[in-house]
């Protein structure tokens, strides 16, 4: 069946789960001449995979972690969807 991650902060079908993460004033910085967020992926080449899932789930304190490029071309924050750095999602112990 794959997996299906639900929440108030999952976006998007099952096939292409997503989250967004806010930056400027999205995020509450009123004083920020930005209102960006990211739209950074769960699913696909780079995303969480039940192996991955597994072995979190054995792996008492640990989390997930993904990196993006946080900086436009332009200098500003990047925004809409964003590619992981690196093999993407990766466990990084607790």
């Amino acid at each position: 069946a794959g997996l299906n991650f639900l929440g108030p902060y999952t976006q998007g079908p099952p096939s292409v789960r997503f989250v967004y993460v806010n930056m400027g004033t999205a995020a509450g910085d009123t004083r920020s001449p930005w209102a960006r967020r990211a739209k950074v992926p769960l699913m696909g080449s780079t995303g969480i995979t039940e192996a991955l899932v597994e072995r979190l789930g054995k792996s008492p304190g640990a989390r997930l972690e993904a990196r993006y490029a946080g900086t436009a071309n332009d200098g500003s924050p990047s925004c809409a969807s964003v590619k992981l750095l690196g093999d993407g999602w990766t466990l990084v112990a607790g």
